[in-house]
């Protein structure tokens, strides 16, 4: 684990979902495009652009090179050599004859830069599609989190311990951004082209999995990602195929929170199971704090929860 890796994570569902989860002592892993978010990237995400799109606003983008007020920086690549040659030559008068010479001049370089964007892509399909998540936080009494994935508060959270011989093992932190990681884009492949920016690394898939929007951060989210060893070639993929119950010990499971609308029959079905199955787990009732938008989650016993503050 890393040095900052939290020693245990809380997984919010439904008072249904959660039930089932301890009761069959398995945890729902789902593949990226089994997710309700339009802006998560997943199997699904179209590449977005084609090689007529790419030809023309690279041929564009080298030719503001040419008549740029300053050489082009950075390390040198066949389009920057080129581009300082025509410079020094005064090989175009106008960045219209510009446009219509690299028309003529560059499809050839951009189709095998074309080869290269869809092989990365197809990498990234392949790895999404056998991709599975399971979703946690690293605090139990996030409002949000109980009205969204709490069923508005009539769901539990389970503390789940974190370490490599249990079944959340390395999870990685979410980044929370203004802006989306999208797997590529048409200006980011221009900029590959032209030497402005660095290849795509395919191993580095896993990153595009790992940034929600900065509105979110008080989820504090956190995910593990599961690949089996035999990918799956998603050309023919069922895409009804979307996740994997993985299995968890009984002593993994280290607190049980229970949401403050959560019915009484629910509730009773909870205790029920832990005092059988999982007699070391702690249990704490949510409550509303007075005067405060704050819940409070107190031990079934009366005890305050202090010491599984993160």
């Amino acid at each position: 684990m890393g040095k900052n890796t939290p020693l245990s994570l809380v997984k919010y569902t439904t008072a249904d979902v959660g039930i089932s989860v301890l009761k069959n002592k398995k945890l729902r892993w789902s593949a990226p495009h089994a997710f309700s978010d339009p802006f998560e990237n997943s199997a699904n995400t179209p590449l977005g652009f084609d090689q007529n799109d790419l030809t023309n606003m690279a041929v564009r983008s080298i030719a503001s090179m040419i008549f740029a007020r300053n050489d082009p920086l950075g390390e040198a690549n066949p389009i920057k050599k080129a581009v300082r040659r025509w410079r020094a030559e005064d090989r175009f008068h106008s960045e219209e004859e510009a446009v219509e010479a690299l028309s003529e001049l560059l499809p050839t370089m951009i189709a095998q830069r074309f080869v290269e964007v869809e092989t990365y892509f197809r990498s990234w399909v392949r790895y999404a599609y056998n991709a599975r998540v399971l979703c946690l936080c690293d605090s139990f009494d996030d409002m949000g989190c109980w009205d969204s994935y709490g069923d508005q508060h009539r769901g539990l959270a389970i503390r789940f311990k974190v370490g490599e011989e249990n079944c959340v093992d390395n999870p990685k932190r979410i980044s929370y951004r203004t802006q989306r990681s999208v797997v590529t884009t048409l200006r980011e492949q221009v900029g590959i082209f032209v030497g402005e920016q660095i290849p795509n690394d395919p191993d580095r898939l896993e990153d595009k999995l790992l940034v929600k929007p900065k509105q979110l951060t008080s989820q504090r989210e956190w995910r593990s990602i599961w690949l089996p060893k035999n990918l799956l070639d998603p050309a023919n993929a069922d895409m009804s195929v979307s996740y994997e119950d993985r299995p968890f010990a009984v002593g993994e499971v280290s607190a049980v929170y229970l949401g403050v609308s959560i019915s009484e029959l629910d509730r009773e079905e909870v205790l029920a199971i832990l005092s059988k199955d999982y007699p070391k787990a702690k249990i704490y009732q949510g409550e509303v704090k007075e005067s405060e938008f704050e819940l409070d989650f107190p031990k079934t016993d009366g005890a305050v929860v202090k010491e599984l503050t993160l």
